[in-house]
């Protein structure tokens, strides 16, 4: 009783547990090792038992694991036989199928995560990071940010990753279609500021959270301590909704301080591929 009762747990938590992606990757690599075991034995037999060259046995047992079935080489004997349907059509088929299965719930649960922007993208570099999200106008600003930034031939081959709590369910088919690349999650998160990878990051934006409240400042230079913590020597542009606290910023580390001018985002582009430029836009 004790042993059902701990396989149920076992497979009660397994299937709880399936939606994770290294818990599903794990199970693929059991199956797949398990699958090998038994290939491997089947091939012993046909070597030891029906005296086939390893290179027929081998070619013997893909060929009945996949159902092709070529019959130009079969066991002959009780024990090769009774070996193959043990090995090959009771277990190994039946992982075959485990497995596909197994890989194509991976791949739709890592499409999902992609969508939903919950992907980590471990060879994330040399990209501009943006963080946070204009609370007002959201879609239409990003847009012609990311379109300006594709349009300076200095940034238009860098990728381009975009934090912000704005899209849980996905980015909108203006912005897909420029190819951003999507993390979701509040910048103020110390866990998720610390899984974007920005020690590789080439440029760093910090946007004001909100264009008419000095209190987005605050927030802004508490990310900016934390950007500066993980990747002092990038170029970090950032908004400041006060002129006062401009020095502040740049004390702090920040390479060049903009007024967060919705009407024309190329002024952050500027900032970027020429700096100091910017400054002599918004005397303008």
């Amino acid at each position: 009783m004790l042993l059902i009762s701990r396989f149920l747990q076992v497979h009660r938590r397994r299937r709880l547990t399936k939606h994770l992606s290294g818990n599903i990757f794990k199970r693929i690599s059991k199956l797949v090792l398990l699958l090998a075991c038994f290939i491997a034995i089947n091939t012993a037999v046909m070597v030891f038992v029906e005296e086939i060259s390893l290179g027929n046995a081998i070619w013997l047992s893909f060929t009945t694991l996949t159902t092709v079935g070529y019959g130009d080489y079969s066991a002959s004997t009780f024990t090769g036989r009774t070996a193959t349907i043990i090995t090959m059509y009771i277990f190994s088929i039946s992982l075959l199928s485990l497995i596909i299965a197994e890989t194509i719930d991976w791949k739709l649960l890592a499409t999902s995560k992609k969508i939903k922007g919950l992907w980590e993208f471990a060879d994330m570099a040399n990209h501009i990071q943006i963080i946070n999200t204009p609370n007002n106008d959201t879609e239409r600003y990003l847009q012609r940010l990311i379109t300006e930034i594709k349009a300076t031939p200095a940034l238009a081959d860098l990728p381009v990753q975009l934090l912000t709590r704005k899209y849980p369910k996905g980015l909108p088919d203006s912005l897909s279609a420029l190819k951003v690349i999507h993390r979701t999650g509040m910048a103020e998160d110390g866990v998720i500021i610390n899984h974007i990878n920005l020690e590789k990051a080439k440029h760093i934006i910090i946007l004001a959270r909100d264009a008419y409240n000095s209190l987005s400042d605050s927030l802004t230079f508490d990310l900016l301590s934390r950007v500066v913590e993980i990747n002092p020597n990038t170029n970090i542009i950032v908004e400041a909704v006060l002129d006062d606290n401009r020095q502040r910023f740049l004390a702090l580390g920040a390479s060049a301080v903009i007024r967060p001018i919705r009407a024309y985002p190329g002024m952050v582009a500027r900032a970027l591929s020429h700096p100091g430029t910017e400054r002599v836009l918004e005397d303008l």
